[in-house]
Order: C-alpha cells, then sequence, then structure tokens
C-alpha cells in the first residue's frame, strides 16, 4: 500500500525530473539542490534532494522561471501557479533558496551565485512609472523577511539584509545592512 501511496506523492514531479535531465540550466539547479540540501531535510541523497525541493512549492517557481527560460514553455501549464511567491529575473545564478518565501515578490536584471531570500520581501521598482528601474543583486547575499529593495540600484557580493531593511541606495560588498532607510551597520571581514 505505501508504494501506491508514494507513486502518487512523486507522480506529479516525475516530468520536472525529465525536463530538469534534458535541460541546459542542470547546472544551475544542481547548485540550488546542493544548496537545499544544507537547509532542508532529505534522506542525504541525490534523489531525495531532488524530491524535496521539486514538491516544495517555493522552489518550484525558481525551477518554472530557469525552465522556461531554457525552451520548456509549457512548464507552468501542467502546475499550478504559487500566488504567494512570484520572480521575474533574466539571470538567476545557481544556489537559489527560498526560505518559506510567503508574500515575496521578485522583479531584478540579475541574481548572483547562493541568493537566500526569506518571506514578505519585495524586490523592484520604486515608481510605477519605472519598469526599467530594477535592482542587480551579486553572489552569497541574503535577505532577511519582510525587507524591500527598490530602485535601480546594486547589492554587492557576501552582503546580509537585516530583517525589515530599506534599501534604496547601492550597497557595497562585504557588509551588514539594516534600517529604514538601510545602512551599513557592520563590514564583514572587520577586525
Amino acid at each position: 500500500m505505501s508504494h501506491i501511496r508514494d507513486f502518487f506523492r512523486y507522480a506529479r514531479i516525475l516530468p520536472l525530473v525529465r525536463m530538469y535531465e534534458r535541460s541546459d540550466v542542470r547546472e544551475l539547479i544542481d547548485k540550488d539542490l546542493e544548496e537545499w540540501a544544507k537547509y532542508y531535510p532529505t534522506d542525504g541523497t541525490r534523489r531525495g534532494a531532488i524530491i524535496s525541493a521539486f514538491r516544495d512549492p517555493y522552489y518550484r517557481v525558481v525551477l518554472f522561471e530557469r525552465l522556461q527560460r531554457s525552451g520548456h514553455k509549457g512548464v507552468r501549464r501542467f502546475y499550478p501557479s504559487c500566488p504567494d511567491f512570484q520572480i521575474t529575473c533574466k539571470e538567476i545564478g545557481g544556489g537559489f533558496v527560498p526560505f518559506h518565501s510567503y508574500a515575496t515578490i521578485i522583479l531584478a536584471k540579475s541574481i548572483g551565485e547562493n541568493f537566500h531570500v526569506r518571506q514578505c520581501t519585495t524586490i523592484g521598482v520604486s515608481h510605477i512609472n519605472r519598469n526599467d528601474e530594477i535592482p542587480a543583486i551579486g553572489d552569497n547575499v541574503d535577505v532577511g523577511c519582510n525587507a524591500c529593495i527598490l530602485g535601480e540600484l546594486r547589492i554587492g557580493d557576501n552582503v546580509n539584509i537585516g530583517a525589515g531593511a530599506i534599501v534604496l541606495n547601492d550597497v557595497p560588498s562585504d557588509c551588514v545592512v539594516a534600517g529604514n532607510p538601510a545602512k551599513v551597520v557592520k563590514k564583514k571581514y572587520e577586525k
């Protein structure tokens, strides 16, 4: 009986696994899965990481974005969208982990490697008629919950953005920012 239950539990992700295996963005998805396994429980196997990540509705949004960019145009037709988490970005680096990303909207020029985001985060335009003025995010960026990153700005590499921060200006690399408006509160690697 458990085999039948397991079949139906995993049958929905089998087409995704097949698309992933034939995809030209497989290397990026592999980096996502590697990072995913650090934070979410899996059985320790590669298959377990794939099943865990592909079943998560928030990671599937990232996966769909990657697969659509690689030519799998019909992927969203077979799976329900996730209204709580939306992402629009032309370049997304590997290692993207959406931590319980309820009510998160991401509209960015680019997102670097190892991007971690939490719930209630808004990344995008600061004014209604300036749709091309959106942020570019570097590598190893961690965004706390309820943060807003708005306008045409650049977030450097190795940056932590505190919970509730309102980022309206460029953020240099290797620092921690917090507050409203966000200011550098600590330089990383400072003695």
